[in-house]
């Protein structure tokens, strides 16, 4: 079932109209977020990058840190037929298990607004495998656009 083509405006339904009036809402995405403790160790390794390298920013909560998979867009409410399209889609979703491992820190962006960022090469394969199922499903039903921009897995710390 096609929900919308995100490509081809001419044949974006009602649902898409909507979405241009929630504009000011929330974004709803797909994210992995670590387990507590791992979530307490990243909280800690960005305060001593911050401390070491003598960086202004301010390090994330530790329940902030997550790495995100896909976005869905912004919304004041997600409308309950888009909800229940997507949950079916990625029901179909399977994947063994996988490791995930940063193993380097960057940063993203440009001037005074740079994010710290930890990134990895092999530690995140499963995690590009993973993320191009979840695309693959959304994309039969619209929430996906046919050519998306690379995927690049992170975590940003500050």
């Amino acid at each position: 079932m096609l929900f919308a083509d995100t490509n081809d405006p001419r044949r974006q339904g009602a649902f898409w109209r909507e979405k241009r009036l929630q504009l000011a809402g929330n974004p709803v995405f797909f994210a992995l977020y670590p387990d507590p403790d791992t979530a307490g160790r990243l909280g800690r390794l960005a305060w001593d990058l911050c401390g070491k390298h003598k960086l202004n920013g301010r390090p994330r909560p530790d329940r902030c840190f997550h790495v995100s998979l896909h976005g869905i867009g912004d919304y004041a409410e997600l409308p309950r037929d888009a909800v229940a399209a997507i949950g079916e889609a990625v029901s179909a979703v399977t994947m063994p298990p996988f490791a995930v491992a940063f193993d380097r820190v960057t940063n993203f962006g440009r001037g005074r607004k740079q994010a710290l960022v930890l990134v990895g090469d092999d530690g995140v394969t499963g995690l590009r495998m993973f993320q191009r199922e979840l695309v693959m499903a959304l994309r039969k039903i619209g929430f996906a656009r046919r050519q998306e921009p690379p995927y690049n897995p992170h975590v940003t710390l500050l």
